[in-house]
């Protein structure tokens, strides 16, 4: 049976000891590994870069654009703030628009040596279906989310973080997505982060999992896109 826990993961203090600033253009043609976590609706999608030659880690967040006011008041956030700051990118109308994120991505690939986009199955199927549609194809693979995936995976942070081998330029998003995670338990101790016990958004540390884990033992990459088309 599993066992459900509060478990401190990372503190702030690890976390701002990696805060180092990116060096954007140095990375070019550097192989860079991504996690994709897609949201429903209205609610947040992150997609977060990996590159494993020097731990650089680049967060982008997508949020739709009517509502960011609500969300402010009720969620006691910065939205608003973060979208003019440059950090929170905004789609159209009160539903996310995955067109954003694919373009985004294609920008991405086109700049830097995207090798695999490692993604949460869950909402792939509309996004690979906007991607046929705006004709891009990108390098995705699936990756799990349950405990065996992710707990290597949440580890790979951990060291990363205390061994100081990432550095993220103190991105106040994914800062403020860490403070929000909650880690459960297995059985075996096994860890993956609970999604229903997290105290808010925490997307991005989901896809910064992913991007890690799928660096850690890149495969070839499945372009779904060419599949279905």
């Amino acid at each position: 049976m599993r066992v459900d826990a509060r478990v401190q993961f990372i503190s702030d203090a690890d976390w701002m000891t990696c805060a180092a600033p990116l060096d954007m253009p140095s990375l070019r043609g550097k192989p860079c590994y991504a996690g994709l976590d897609l949201s429903q609706t209205t609610d947040m999608s992150a997609l977060v870069l990996y590159w494993p030659h020097d731990g650089s880690v680049a967060p982008f967040f997508w949020l739709p654009e009517e509502g960011l006011l609500d969300r402010d008041r009720k969620e006691g956030g910065h939205y608003r703030a973060w979208r003019d700051a440059g950090l929170l990118e905004t789609t159209p109308g009160k539903a996310i628009n995955f067109k954003a994120i694919i373009h985004r991505l294609a920008e991405i690939r086109a700049r830097y040596d995207l090798v695999t986009v490692a993604y949460d199955r869950a909402f792939i199927k509309s996004f690979n279906a906007r991607c046929e549609e705006e004709g891009v194809r990108l390098p995705l693979k699936e990756y799990g989310q349950g405990f065996v995936s992710m707990s290597p995976a949440v580890q790979l942070l951990e060291a990363a973080v205390l061994d100081r081998k990432i550095h993220h330029g103190a991105h106040p998003i994914l800062r403020w997505q860490l403070s929000n995670v909650a880690v459960e338990l297995d059985s075996a101790a096994n860890r993956k982060l609970s999604k229903k016990r997290a105290i808010g958004h925490i997307d991005g540390v989901v896809s910064l999992l992913m991007a890690l884990a799928i660096a850690e033992q890149p495969q070839p990459a499945i372009d779904i896109a060419a599949l279905i088309g």
